[in-house]
């Protein structure tokens, strides 16, 4: 086992506070896509997150969100966690890269000689593409990525210098580590296989085997933090895991997910060309061959350690490649900061044989940051805020709206309507949560007055689809009929309530706006039994800094709510313009226009 001096602690704590300052400057001042109105929802409430659960980010974002709401309660100064996560993350992987190289440096180069190469070959890593994108805005993946770099850093003392005791202590972190995101499984796979069978050899009997189980039971007894703090009824209580033992069960595990498992070998062939793209970019297009050198360079100093990175691809990778999720590149970081490790090692070799080598590594950071810059900053970001706010702003009191927008609205309103008080007179349904048993109880709890107007369609519906969530028998074509049902009697139902549906609603379920007109009224689609005159006007729709935020090729939910917005204006535009109110139209068809201008930048 390494023992690190002073010295060798502060210079990876200023690798972490370099990381962190170029972090903070591009981390989002506002809420920004998918999950993020979510998990700082969760952050400050101490609530409930989506499958896995994930109990860590519970306890730590809770801890954050306490200490910052002292000094600022605003979305910026939440989402710096994941920007000190990551910057933590990196000075702890300053400690495995020194010592992975302790001895590859030679004695007759001074301490500033070292400290400029390694920590040069660390902030490579810290503002690549890939890890840099993940400091930017609340995540779950941040605090996976610390996790991983303890448990790589605690594995590397292991390999050094393995005990019995270490064994343990290592065993025990890196199975706590799942409960940071599931995903970190493999890994604890990984690094427990290693140990079981170093341990066997060693000891020659079973003991390390019940000791190690035991061990794996106590590190995932966290998992009884969400069931716990379920049963308090927070307002964001995704799963409802409290209601029984099978629903904690389908929500860590996250069963609702494994459909895109194994989906195809398109998957596979997808995932695996963008992985590869997404290191070449990420490592400066050096990577992939200095990481094979500095794997062979290891070999011979420390075979624990390329034995686990091995034993992880075989396991992780196939995973990774056949998960046909939207946001698959998240899962790509850990790979890709291993391969850069290596690389580092590989790097630093050729700096000890070649002086001139160590001037290009000590400016390749700076390289990675002009590069990377506009491509992962979301400081200028206010894309899902204004289209929020462009979207409710203007809706009469007291509406209710339909809408599967997750990604760039439904996540963010609940944020901005739960915890900052925004907006409370609205009542959102999100359609596709709603086909999740435990979704009509939060609406239960939200929306009181909406849910026991259609009651009875609510609870028809939920026991009904109870069936599929325990993959009992069912019709396919009845829950279908049901759901309908539920969402035509929300609409009939809604008495002194104006009914707005995003477009995407009406256009994706048939029969459910049958006998009724949809009238476009600027981002939504107001639904009513006749056609009526409205006090809506395209001036209500202010973009803000909408048409100014970056738009980058590189993220598809960007020009996606762009792609939203525009569909949204033309069918408002036509609406006007058949209202004879044709200066209106014509602003909404330029506000559309304006969008489809920024969507054909990106997608040539």
């Amino acid at each position: 086992m390494k023992k690190f001096t002073l010295q060798e602690y502060l210079v990876s704590l200023l690798c972490g506070c370099i990381a962190f300052v170029v972090y903070t400057v591009t981390t989002a001042r506002g809420i920004v896509f998918t999950d993020n109105g979510e998990l700082l929802g969760v952050m400050s409430t101490f609530g409930v997150p989506h499958p896995t659960g994930s109990p860590m980010f519970m306890l730590f974002g809770s801890i954050w969100n306490s200490l910052v709401s002292i000094v600022s309660s605003s979305v910026f100064s939440k989402n710096l966690f994941s920007a000190a996560l990551i910057s933590a993350g990196i000075s702890v992987i300053h400690l495995s890269v020194i010592s992975l190289v302790e001895k590859t440096l030679a004695e007759q180069y001074n301490a500033w000689y070292r400290n400029a190469i390694t920590v040069s070959m660390v902030l490579l890593i810290a503002f690549s593409r890939s890890v840099w994108n993940i400091a930017t805005f609340v995540e779950i993946y941040s605090l996976q990525f610390f996790a991983f770099s303890c448990i790589f850093l605690a594995y590397i003392q292991w390999s050094l210098r393995p005990s019995f005791q270490s064994s343990v202590v290592l065993s025990y972190l890196s199975i706590l580590a799942i409960a940071t995101h599931s995903s970190m499984m493999f890994f604890a796979i990984a690094v427990n296989g290693i140990i079981i069978i170093h341990n066997y050899k060693t000891v020659k009997n079973f003991k390390p085997l019940f000791i190690l189980a035991f061990l794996a039971l106590l590190a995932l007894s966290i998992f009884a933090v969400p069931f716990v703090r379920s049963f308090s009824e927070v307002p964001f209580n995704w799963g409802e895991i409290s209601r029984s033992f099978y629903a904690f069960i389908y929500h860590i595990t996250g069963k609702q997910f494994q459909v895109w498992m194994f989906e195809s070998t398109e998957t596979f062939t997808k995932n695996s060309g963008d992985f590869f793209k997404e290191l070449f970019t990420s490592t400066l297009g050096i990577g992939v061959v200095l990481s094979f050198a500095g794997l062979f360079l290891l070999w011979k100093r420390n075979k624990h350690t390329v034995l686990l990175v091995l034993v992880y691809s075989i396991i992780g990778l196939p995973f990774i490649f056949s998960y046909g999720i939207p946001d698959i590149q998240s899962y790509f970081v850990i790979p890709i900061v291993i391969v850069s490790i290596f690389a580092s090692i590989s790097l630093l070799q050729w700096c000890v044989k070649y002086q001139w080598v160590a001037f290009v590594v000590v400016i390749l950071p700076c390289c990675s940051v002009a590069m990377f810059w506009g491509d992962v900053s979301q400081q200028n970001n206010t894309l899902v805020d204004d289209y929020t706010y462009m979207l409710t702003d203007q809706l009469p009191k007291n509406s209710i709206v339909l809408s599967s927008q997750w990604d760039y609205f439904c996540s963010a309103f609940m944020y901005k309507q739960k915890i900052e008080g925004y907006r409370p007179d609205i009542v959102l349904i999100e359609k596709e949560l709603l086909r999740r048993t435990w979704y009509p109880r939060m609406v239960q709890r939200w929306y009181p007055e909406v849910y026991k107007k259609s009651q009875k369609e609510f609870e028809a519906y939920t026991t009904y689809l109870s069936l599929f969530e325990n993959e009992k028998p069912f019709e396919a074509s009845k829950l279908q009929r049901l759901y309908i049902v539920l969402l035509r009697s929300i609409i009939e139902n809604a008495g002194s309530k104006v009914v707005f549906a995003t477009p995407e609603v009406i256009q994706s379920e048939n029969g459910l706006a049958e006998g009724y007109k949809a009238i476009p009224q600027g981002l939504v689609l107001q639904i009513a039994k006749k056609e009526i005159d409205t006090n809506f006007s395209v001036k209500k729709i202010n973009p803000r800094d909408f048409f100014t935020a970056p738009v980058r090729n590189n993220q598809y939910l960007e020009p996606a709510i762009h792609r939203s917005f525009m569909v949204s204006m033309g069918y408002t535009s036509s609406y006007l313009v058949s209202q004879k109110k044709l200066e209106e139209g014509i602003r909404a068809k330029d506000l559309a226009t304006t969008s489809s201008i920024l969507i054909q930048k990106v997608t040539r």
